[in-house]
């Protein structure tokens, strides 16, 4: 069925909040089977603004679920993906690996949590948030 969906889309990007194996190989088998991909750009952590296409946003270094982890932080639209870093009143897994708890808290403590907190977190699985309300219901994050 995959293979069929060209005909239909056409995406202009793909990315990757966190390195895990499986979704690179995922990631890489969807391009190689369906996708003409227009622009490859490698987006590294800094708070410096970049446009793809008609989307504005800048990436956060949020390790600790995996190496290399980001979130990607859209300032116009208010919301950022988190990927495997923060999910609703939940955090990532540190226990595969390049998994570590406290880098984890740390980058959720200094880099999401410092957020307007009317921002929408939508994570990599599950159900999206808010940062306020992470910072109130999240058992993970208690200070």
């Amino acid at each position: 069925m995959l293979p069929h969906l060209s005909m239909w889309l056409r995406v202009k990007a793909a990315g990757s909040t966190h390195r895990q194996i499986t979704y690179l190989v995922w990631r890489a088998m969807l391009i190689w089977m369906i996708l003409s991909v227009d622009q490859q750009k490698s987006f590294s952590p800094t708070r410096q603004t970049m446009t793809l296409e008609a989307f504005t946003f800048y990436v956060l270094a949020t390790p600790g679920h995996s190496i290399g982890g980001v979130s990607l932080v859209f300032p116009d639209d208010r919301l950022v993906l988190t990927g495997d870093a923060l999910f609703r009143e939940s955090i990532g897994r540190t226990d595969l690996p390049t998994g570590n708890m406290e880098q984890l808290l740390t980058s959720i403590r200094e880099k999401l949590l410092v957020l307007p907190k009317d921002y929408a977190v939508y994570p990599g699985h599950g159900h999206d948030t808010t940062i306020s309300h992470e910072k109130i219901f999240n058992p993970f994050l208690a200070q």
